[in-house]
């Protein structure tokens, strides 16, 4: 009994121990498919979740469905601050020029709305400058896009002027005019932004404005021959006497001088053109000068060459001189023509910019001889050898006998009365740019006005103090006539002359 019952207890224990055991066994295979089935839970659920990340990758990359881009205010005072203002140099070539960051600009009095456009420097924006509620940042590239620029210009009475106005903004201060006041133009620009991503990935077009201030108190004046003669009595005090005995005395005329374009002992006004629109010079020669003459002394300016057809102007600024900075002359290389030369001066203070454009009609050239001249047979073929050809009368001068015939009682007469060149543009050689010979006379001792101080060295000797052929034959058929190159009066030419040529 005992044995048995031992066995019985032992049995009933082992009876309980499998039993616990296979309870034991039973909890940790539950344990386990629970486990194997989380396991699988929850890799399904990385693998919908790295396929999720995966599918939205992709579509980032095409598109993100979402709202367009907005624009912050602050953006505009950025894309604002890039505004500059192109000064018309030519047709195919504009000076940038920024105003300062008070929003003024000085500018020259005979400036107008058409001399300018616009341009837009444009910043460097950051996704701060943008509010994007899908996330989406601004494209790597084109991200700023100006779409319009408008301006609109306001007088210094505040009256609105025309984009294309060619109406001066300020007074002209150059003939003591008061000035007039400030003018001014309100630039407006229409820009959007692009996002890198994004459906729509494009702003709404914005609009922003802001206005500057312009002050047109400067500019160019004057533009100053080399030689400033007259041909009336005492119209030449520069001359080493005066009234400068030059022939200009036998020859003078009632009207030595257009009103309207020459001041006498300044020179050409800057705006003052030819009836075609041409401001001095229209016609150009070897060893021409000019200055430029600007409202204030020349010294507070800069003169810069900006456009110089075949470089035939030379800067020719003389240390003994100060007013020779704005001088320029022609060196003999022969520019296109029509092509412009452009000159920018500023002021060296303000910063005010403002140009002087011209091109040429005709080009003349001389060829020196060492003699009292050769005969019209070999000054034509001494041009000709070149391609080119003798000058008519009006190419030399504007003496009312460049487009009317002497008379037989006039030949011999080296000076007839009135019978001399009238300061013009477009008035001819003489006409144009007064007594040639002193330019570069065969004397050095004749040495005058703006070449009174230019070293011998620097000095060509090309003119003489004479008469130069023309292809017109005179009233006496066996004569031709020729021009002198200092009063620009026109004779019969009795023998021999000198050579001048015409290029074009």
């Amino acid at each position: 009994m005992k044995r048995r019952g031992a066995v019985n207890i032992k049995r009933t224990g082992n009876r309980l121990v499998m039993s616990n055991m296979q309870h034991h066994l039973e909890y940790t295979s539950s344990c386990r498919k629970l486990l194997l089935i989380l396991a699988l839970i929850f890799s399904t659920g990385a693998f919908l979740c790295s396929y999720s990340r995966a599918s939205l990758s992709i579509a980032t990359i095409n598109t993100i469905q979402g709202e367009a881009p907005q624009i912050l205010d602050t953006t505009d005072a950025k894309v604002l601050q890039g505004i500059y203002f192109n000064l018309k140099l030519s047709d195919d070539k504009n000076l940038a020029i920024t105003p300062n960051q008070n929003r003024i600009l000085n500018i020259a009095y005979n400036t107008s709305p058409s001399d300018y456009s616009f341009g837009v420097n444009l910043p460097t924006l950051s996704n701060d400058d943008i509010l994007d509620n899908d996330g989406d940042y601004l494209a790597n590239t084109n991200n700023l896009v100006i779409d319009n620029i408008t301006s609109e210009w306001r007088d210094a009475s505040d009256n609105v002027i025309d984009p294309n106005s060619k109406t001066w903004l300020g007074s002209n201060v150059c003939n003591a005019e008061s000035y007039r006041g400030d003018s001014s133009v309100k630039v407006t620009l229409s820009y959007h932004i692009n996002t890198e991503y994004g459906d729509p990935r494009t702003s709404e077009i914005r609009e922003a404005s802001t206005t500057f201030k312009l002050i047109a108190d400067d500019g160019i004046c004057y533009i100053r021959p080399g030689v400033l003669a007259l041909n009336t009595k005492g119209g030449w005090p520069d001359a080493p006497s005066d009234p400068a005995p030059w022939g200009s005395e036998m020859t003078a005329r009632p009207d030595p001088y257009d009103p309207n374009q020459f001041k006498p002992r300044a020179g050409y006004y800057a705006w003052a053109t030819d009836q075609n629109g041409q401001p001095f010079p229209t016609f150009g020669f070897p060893e021409g000068r000019f200055r430029i003459v600007p409202k204030n002394p020349i010294s507070q300016y800069t003169y810069e060459l900006v456009k110089n057809p075949n470089s035939a102007l030379v800067s020719t600024v003389r240390s003994i001189n100060p007013d020779s900075k704005s001088e320029f002359k022609f060196n003999g290389n022969v520019p296109p023509k029509g092509q412009d030369f452009v000159i920018l001066v500023t002021n060296i203070n303000t910063k005010a910019k403002f140009i002087y454009r011209f091109s040429l009609n005709k080009w003349i050239y001389f060829i020196p001889v060492n003699s009292w001249g050769v005969s019209f047979d070999v000054a034509k073929q001494m041009c000709s050898a070149n391609g080119d050809r003798f000058p008519v009368r009006a190419e030399l001068t504007n003496s009312p006998y460049a487009t009317k015939d002497l008379s037989f009682s006039d030949e011999g007469n080296l000076w007839p009365a009135t019978d001399s060149a009238k300061r013009a543009i477009g008035g001819g050689l003489t006409g144009e740019w007064g007594k040639v010979y002193f330019y570069a006379p065969k004397n050095s001792g004749d040495k005058f006005d703006m070449m009174k101080d230019v070293p011998d060295s620097d000095m060509k000797q090309i003119f003489n103090y004479d008469y130069y052929f023309t292809s017109e034959i005179s009233p006496n058929p066996n004569k031709y006539y020729s021009v002198g190159m200092v009063e620009g009066n026109v004779i019969m030419e009795p023998n021999e002359a000198y050579i001048s040529c015409v290029k074009y």
